[in-house]
């Protein structure tokens, strides 16, 4: 795998459990968007590589491993209660948790984030640590 390859793997299992627990509307690192209205759920997934070890024995050179973690960021209407976001993080968990490229651990959330006052959305995050090879 690339560093691509694992970046569009997660964002594709997350993106597709996102979808199946109704939230529709999905961003990615580095990729200009505009906030929904206040009516609208929406998510940023957000994915950091953090280190590699490479593999030096013998003839295994290319079999390098990749660490790194996945964040989502759910935002769900305000003041509608927290059903929707605690289920999107579910639904996002039950995928992690069968993934078959990437191993993710460490699973953590869904944390609430307060809002303010004024703010229209209720915001929830959930992150994980992944582990990937190099090809």
């Amino acid at each position: 795998m690339t560093y691509q390859r694992i970046r569009g793997y997660l964002e594709s299992i997350t993106q597709t459990a996102l979808n199946s627990a109704g939230i529709e509307k999905v961003f990615f690192d580095n990729v200009a968007h505009s906030q929904p209205d206040a009516a609208e759920s929406y998510a940023e997934i957000s994915i950091s590589f953090t280190t590699i070890k490479v593999d030096t024995i013998g003839a295994c050179a290319g079999n390098d491993n990749v660490n790194g973690s996945v964040s989502v960021f759910i935002r769900t209407p305000a003041n509608v209660g927290s059903v929707l976001g605690e289920e999107a993080s579910l639904s996002v968990f039950g995928k992690w948790c069968n993934s078959a490229d990437v191993s993710l651990r460490s699973f953590d959330g869904p944390r609430t984030i307060s809002n303010d006052d004024e703010s229209v959305h209720q915001l929830y995050s959930i992150s994980a640590a992944f582990f990937g090879k190099l090809d």
